[in-house]
């Protein structure tokens, strides 16, 4: 569904790790069922790099057709 939730987030980045917190409140005729109370969610978020795995700089050509 579109448009029945008003989400704020934000997140915080430090190396490879990523933790962040939300909060939604419910904006569809549900509203009297939640009694207008949101939920919170908190994450944290690891990102690797397998063994090997290098970063490039390199672009890839489109193609013309």
């Amino acid at each position: 569904r579109v448009a029945d939730a008003l989400i704020v987030m934000g997140k915080y980045k430090f190396n490879n790790f990523n933790v962040g917190i939300s909060y939604d409140v419910n904006l569809s005729r549900l509203t009297p069922a939640s009694k207008s109370y949101g939920g919170v969610e908190i994450w944290l978020l690891y990102s690797f790099n397998p063994i090997g795995y290098k970063k490039t700089k390199t672009s890839i050509p489109c193609p013309a057709f």
